[in-house]
């Protein structure tokens, strides 16, 4: 298995199997797949498909129908079961995905979208007749994505700190010319001289806060 799988593909793909064996059939197909997602009933994926307004026990029956066999295979062991070029090609796919979004770990929002870029299977077929499209899932998924790290090093965009992602955001400092505003310890240390009659004056309010910084399993 994909060491870059995150751990909740590996379920799915655990799920998958067991699936395939429940409505009889002899093979992991691209709707053995989805249904896996389907399952396991977390991530970005079905976070999408909900705020999209797809309903997923309607989509679930609609699929299963479509690939039960009225003779079931005889086949119990789910690690015995052939995955099918269609669900290949699916999987090889989500490596695709992963990288036009840049992001290092597969999970499902990236198997749903590779599953979605193939016309061929009842799943992408319902899901298009009910118009969510592979644009508008790529879309939703993308707006709900936090803002990356800047692009340019003069960039003070908000960045989140890696080691603590769910930390506050926070802006990188100004840099000029390529530099730190202020690279000189000493003048940065140096003690001021405050006015005589700065008591006087009315005080300044300063903030009273500042944010915070905070894969193998089971083998095909």
């Amino acid at each position: 298995m994909d060491a870059r799988f995150s751990q909740r593909i590996k379920d799915v793909l655990s799920y998958s199997k067991e699936e395939a064996i429940r409505l009889g059939n002899a093979h992991i197909g691209t709707e053995h797949l989805f249904l896996g997602i389907l399952r396991d009933g977390e991530g970005l994926a079905i976070d999408v498909l909900v705020v999209l307004g797809v309903e997923l026990y309607d989509l679930r029956m609609a699929i299963e129908k479509s690939i039960r066999n009225d003779q079931p295979s005889s086949v119990t062991d789910p690690d015995s079961l052939p995955l099918l070029k269609s669900a290949e090609r699916i999987l090889k796919l989500t490596h695709l995905e992963a990288r036009s979004m840049k992001e290092r770990t597969i999970d499902t929002n990236h198997l749903l979208l590779a599953i979605l870029k193939d016309d061929n299977n009842y799943a992408t077929r319902y899901l298009v007749e009910n118009g969510i499209t592979y644009n508008k899932v790529k879309k939703e998924i993308s707006d709900s994505q936090p803002e990356g790290k800047a692009d340019f090093p003069g960039d003070a965009r908000m960045t989140r700190s890696e080691n603590a992602p769910n930390a506050p955001i926070y802006p990188r400092p100004l840099r000029q010319s390529g530099k730190p505003v202020c690279n000189n310890p000493k003048e940065v240390n140096r003690p001021r001289n405050l006015p005589a009659l700065r008591s006087q004056q009315a005080p300044i309010a300063v903030p009273t806060g500042t944010p915070g910084t905070a894969d193998l399993a089971r083998s095909m």
